[in-house]
C-alpha cells in the first residue's frame, strides 16, 4: 500500500471520528435539515409515469451529508420517511411506501459516499484540485453519473425483490425495465443534478459558518 492511500485512509478514519461528535451546534443542524428534507419531500411532482411521482427531498439528503456527514445524512434518511406517515401529502403515506423511500434514499446515500471515497484512490488522483470546476469534472460528475445508473438498478432491484409483493402487485414485474427503470433513471437524474447544483453553495455557507 502506497503513501498516498495510506494517508487516505487516515483521513477517512479521521474524517468517521470527528463526524460522530455531537455537539449543541450539530443536534440543531440535525433538526433543521431532518425537517427541512422530510418537508421538501412531501412536495410531489406528477410524472408521466402515472402513479410514480418525483421529489427532491433526497437531493437535500444529499446535501444533509455535506452538512453533517455520512452518520448523521443516513440517521436523516432513516428517519425522514417515517415522518411522512403522519403528515398529509399528495400520495397517503403507508408503511410499505415509505419502507421503499428509505432503502432508495440509504441505497443513494451509501452509494454516492462510497464511489466518492473510492475516487480518491484511483492512481490518476496524485493532488485533490483546489479549484471547483476541475474537481466538478474530475470527481462529482463522474460519480454522480455512476451512483444515477447504480441506484437506479438497485431500486428495480428491491421492486423486484419485495416491494411490489409487499404492495400486492406482483404482475408489474413484467414492466421493471418498462416502467420502474426508466423512472428511476428520469427520477434520479433530476436529484443528482439538483444536488451538483446546490452542493457548491452549501460549501461555502459551511465554511462561513464553520459547520
Amino acid at each position: 500500500m502506497n503513501l498516498k492511500n495510506e494517508n487516505h485512509i487516515q483521513q477517512v478514519k479521521t474524517y468517521f471520528i470527528s463526524a460522530l461528535k455531537l455537539t449543541t451546534h450539530k443536534v440543531t443542524m440535525i433538526s433543521i435539515l431532518l425537517a427541512l428534507t422530510t418537508l421538501i419531500s412531501l412536495l410531489e411532482i406528477p410524472t408521466f409515469f402515472g402513479f410514480l411521482t418525483i421529489d427532491f427531498g433526497s437531493t437535500i439528503n444529499l446535501l444533509a451529508v455535506v452538512v453533517l456527514k455520512l452518520p448523521y445524512g443516513l440517521l436523516i434518511g432513516i428517519i425522514m420517511p417515517w415522518l411522512r406517515l403522519i403528515i398529509p401529502h399528495t400520495v397517503p403515506g403507508n408503511v410499505v411506501g415509505e419502507l421503499s423511500y428509505m432503502l432508495s434514499t440509504i441505497s443513494l446515500i451509501l452509494i454516492y459516499c462510497s464511489f466518492h471515497m473510492l475516487f480518491k484512490l484511483l492512481p490518476y488522483w496524485k493532488n485533490e484540485p483546489t479549484n471547483w470546476w476541475k474537481r466538478l469534472l474530475i470527481v462529482e460528475l463522474p460519480v454522480v453519473i455512476i451512483t444515477c445508473i447504480l441506484v437506479s438498478f438497485v431500486n428495480v432491484f428491491f421492486n423486484w425483490a419485495f416491494i411490489l409483493d409487499l404492495y400486492g402487485q406482483g404482475d408489474y414485474k413484467n414492466q421493471l425495465w418498462i416502467i420502474f427503470l426508466p423512472y428511476n433513471l428520469f427520477k434520479f437524474t433530476l436529484v443528482l443534478g439538483l444536488f451538483l447544483l446546490l452542493i457548491r453553495p452549501v460549501q461555502i455557507l459551511g465554511q462561513h459558518f464553520n459547520y
